[in-house]
């Protein structure tokens, strides 16, 4: 089962999303010079069914795991700035992986209305479906500025 163009758009708002969170992380680990580049390994692509899964399973670590560390390790050091924004990466990645989970139990019927519009959060990443908002729900950023994508099918 291939993804096709018509969950593209939703794919590409939650990547923009996750590129958002790793500006903000480089800018925190820069601040403090601890800047190292990862190793990349080697990746594995699935099938979609897999890869939908491997992306819940990796969004659920960050928002259960991962992110909760990092807040406290920010709260223990008096890092304002660095807590506030892993508490809304940890909110967005929840947000990510409902969004991945809704997608792979509806794989094969996939909801072109309930996904025709979607908005992110240029601040903090969150995803909206179907209407802009007059704030985001996770940093009260205004609706105004959240960017649209659009479902061309």
């Amino acid at each position: 089962v291939a993804m096709g163009a018509d969950k593209a758009q939703t794919l590409r708002a939650i990547a923009e999303a996750e590129m958002k969170h790793a500006e903000d992380e480089f800018r925190i680990a820069q601040s403090l010079g601890q800047v190292t580049m990862p190793k990349v390994g080697t990746i594995k692509v699935g099938t979609t069914k897999e890869n939908l899964q491997a992306a819940i399973d990796g969004e659920t670590y960050e928002y259960t795991g991962m992110y909760p560390e990092f807040i406290n390790i920010a709260e223990n050091e008096h890092m304002v700035d660095a807590r506030l924004m892993f508490i809304l990466a940890k909110l967005g990645e929840e947000v990510h992986a409902g969004i991945y989970a809704d997608l792979l139990k509806n794989i094969d019927n996939f909801d072109k209305e309930k996904y025709a519009k979607i908005y992110r959060c240029p601040e903090c990443g969150n995803i909206v479906l179907k209407s802009r908002p007059k704030y985001c729900s996770l940093c009260a950023e205004p609706g105004a500025k959240l960017i649209s994508y659009t479902i061309v099918a």
